[in-house]
């Protein structure tokens, strides 16, 4: 049995941090597209919730319902090794686009297998399927539905996921959220960036929108937020100035 050491994928916004911190070759998506979507996810058209009132620290700003944009079925079984579960042939598989912090880009294709499937209880094993730099392919095991970290310090050689482009179901809703955060030294807004879905989450990363005149400005799926701080400085009141444009597809 061999496993390969040292490299590192990661979604964008956390590149930089790991490559500091492991010292070692990092991936990462091509960041946050101009419809505020991450790369790989596209809206799904159903009504998104934008709060109303005002937002504390934690409370989301706007919650866009997201599909994968990459979507398949894997086309052979793979078979379990160690601690990694079977993969069937047929089962629904997401394709994450990566780009090398060195150079270099690739199609991850991660396939979910859920280990529980209980209402409230949903978890899932996920084997992704990451080309190293010498060219061989490695099964890197995760979580969940949106992995944003990925590291083949401990992973086995594998064989390419063999994957059947086409519509997949995974179970399960997604979400792209915008969580406010605080109002920083700048006095700019500050939001996390999660994509969620039931009892997880896949952080992206922390955004600010630059504060104006009249407040900061959000733009999620071609539409416009308006934040306004509050007269304490901790919160912000929220106003929807353009609707979101649901059709609009992640680039």
């Amino acid at each position: 049995m061999i496993v390969a050491l040292g490299f590192v994928l990661a979604l964008a916004g956390q590149a930089g941090a790991q490559e500091a911190s492991a010292g070692v070759e990092t991936e990462a998506s091509a960041a946050v597209s101009s419809q505020g979507l991450p790369n790989g996810l596209v809206a799904t058209g159903e009504p998104a919730f934008v709060a109303t009132g005002q937002v504390g620290k934690g409370e989301p700003i706007v919650r866009v319902p997201v599909r994968h944009a990459y979507t398949g079925h894997v086309a052979k079984t793979v078979p379990g090794v160690l601690f990694s579960k079977t993969i069937v042939a047929g089962a629904p598989a997401f394709g994450l686009p990566m780009a090398s912090s060195k150079g270099g880009s690739q199609m991850v294709w991660c396939a979910p297998v859920a280990t529980d499937s209980r209402p409230g209880k949903e978890a899932w094993s996920t084997n992704c399927f990451v080309e190293i730099p010498t060219g061989a392919t490695q099964m890197v095991m995760s979580g969940g539905l949106y992995p944003t970290m990925l590291s083949t310090g401990q992973a086995l050689f594998a064989a390419p996921l063999e994957v059947t482009p086409g519509p997949a179901d995974f179970g399960v809703p997604l979400s792209l959220n915008y969580v406010f955060r605080k109002w920083n030294a700048a006095g700019d807004a500050e939001m996390m960036i999660e994509v969620r879905w039931p009892r997880r989450a896949g952080y992206i990363g922390i955004v600010s929108a630059k504060r104006g005149a009249d407040g900061a400005v959000v733009n999620v799926s071609d539409g416009e937020i308006l934040l306004i701080p509050t007269p304490d400085g901790r919160s912000a009141t929220v106003r929807l100035v353009k609707p979101l444009n649901l059709g609009a597809k992640a680039k």
